[in-house]
């Protein structure tokens, strides 16, 4: 009986060691992957993580004060996925920690006081999540380019600026909200998002220019009151089907919406006074143009890729004026309502 008891305990011994040596395993490898950090002064970030860790984690929550120095370890932290920087200040100063440019002719970046950092996380394929600090004002040139797997990013309003190419080539973004504290979105800063189903544009925005270029999946665009000028925009967005104009429009100019194959149907507000060129290039399935000016707005000679097929809607008394014009004139059918 005694030999039996012994028997049981050892048994029992090794399942215990085994399950305690399994847990502390996971455990080991949840602390390598998963991170809390403060960073109490700026530029002290390597102090509370070696290079080696930086490269296994994939889930980093930072708060603190940041800048240049703590930037270059960040971007070796090359396979994030999920990225919490709320409580987190971004201040100037520190070391240099990228360059553009050829030599010798390099230009460096710097970090700057509330700016979340140009070039940040560029390339980072794996990235699906983050949470932007909540005292940024702007967010720098090519902060997520290439972030292919970026499912969801929110812009806290008090974002006054979205720098160029910010968020280019992030193919897994769905949907964007750009509140109404934006007033500048840099060149390209959406494009080649080519999951992007949904925008919502600040109503502080005056212009649009080349923003979300090949968007390929984005279906139905409400442009806000206020925007005076549309340029390159919407080029090559193939599942676009219906776009609001608002009536502050003044310019609608080179290639804003070249390439739209799948646009049936636009309407030009009385306020568009230019046109310019190869802004409905290669839209193969337009049929309907409805200007709401009676006099006709300037357009160039290849805004329009075919005029054969396509029936141009306009204000009731001024057919002959579009008539007469020498490019307008070209449409097979020009229709009053």
């Amino acid at each position: 009986m005694k030999t039996l008891r012994y028997i049981g305990l050892a048994l029992l011994t090794v399942v215990l060691s085994a399950n305690f040596t399994a847990c502390s395993d996971d455990d080991d490898g949840d602390y390598n992957a998963v991170k809390k950090i403060h960073v109490e002064t700026a530029g002290s970030l390597s102090t509370l993580i070696t290079a080696e860790e930086a490269t296994q984690i994939t889930d980093l929550t930072l708060s603190g004060y940041i800048n240049g120095t703590d930037v270059n370890l960040i971007k070796k932290m090359i396979g994030l996925k999920r990225v919490d920087f709320t409580g987190l200040h971004i201040v100037g100063g520190g070391e240099h920690y990228d360059y553009a440019g050829n030599y010798p002719n390099y230009d460096y970046y710097y970090t700057h006081d509330n700016i979340f950092p140009a070039k940040c996380f560029w390339g980072f394929q794996q990235l699906s999540e983050i949470k932007l600090p909540n005292s940024i004002t702007e967010i720098g040139e090519f902060a997520f380019k290439d972030c292919a797997g970026l499912a969801s990013v929110e812009i806290l309003n008090g974002v006054t600026k979205i720098g160029e190419c910010a968020f280019y080539g992030c193919g897994n973004l769905a949907s964007v909200k750009i509140p109404n504290s934006v007033t500048e979105i840099g060149s390209r800063a959406f494009t080649d998002c080519t999951e992007l189903t949904s925008v919502e544009i600040s109503n502080s925005i005056t212009g649009l220019d080349d923003i979300f270029t090949n968007c390929a999946s984005l279906t139905h665009v409400k442009i806000p009151n206020g925007v005076t000028k549309i340029q390159g925009t919407f080029e090559a967005c193939t599942s676009l089907i219906s776009v609001e104009i608002p009536n502050s429009v003044t310019v609608i100019d080179w290639g804003a919406f070249n390439g739209c194959t799948s646009l049936a149907s636009i309407e030009i507000p009385n306020s568009v006074t230019k046109i310019g060129s190869a802004t409905f290039n290669s839209c193969s399935a337009l049929k309907e143009v409805h200007i709401k000016s009676s006099t006709p707005p300037d357009v160039a000679e290849d805004t329009f890729s075919t005029y054969a097929y396509v029936t141009l809607y306009v204000p009731a008394g001024s057919k002959d004026a579009y008539l007469q014009h020498r490019i307008w004139g070209k449409f097979g059918n020009i229709v009053e309502e």
